[in-house]
């Protein structure tokens, strides 16, 4: 049997802003609220000290974040909070809404904008609202 690293981090993607609050493209948004909301947490600013904006919650022990910028620079909050936290790539589990590497056959400069995760292997769920 294989053995898997323990969660610590789960990150939910999306976009700020009201306007896209009820889109697919926050599905990493929604769980991650969910998830805090199952268990009782409150979000707060995850790292003070950091350049770019996350929010997070405790969720026994593991962390929820959301990255506060758009997904194109989504990868410098986690890779913030995965430091402060001294969490490996390997216990990151990612939310979002598009399969990276479908995204980056598709659309110029997407490999770069997903390598900005910083996270490899990333272990990610996928979720559409297809």
């Amino acid at each position: 049997m294989e053995n898997h690293p323990q969660i610590r981090l789960v990150a939910g993607l999306g976009n700020p802003g009201s306007e896209y609050a009820a889109t697919r493209h926050n599905i990493g948004f929604m769980v991650v609220d969910q998830l805090a909301a199952q268990f009782g947490s409150t979000w707060e600013k995850s790292v003070p000290q950091a350049r770019e904006d996350a929010l997070s919650a405790k969720c026994g022990a593991v962390l929820l974040i959301k990255p506060m910028s758009f997904m194109n620079r989504s990868g410098y909050p986690l890779f913030a909070v995965a430091q402060f936290y001294k969490i490996e790539p390997q216990q990151i589990l990612i939310i979002l809404d598009d399969d990276p590497a479908l995204a980056c056959r598709d659309r110029p400069g997407a490999t770069r904008r997903i390598r900005r995760l910083r996270t490899e292997p990333i272990l990610r769920r996928r979720e559409t609202a297809r």
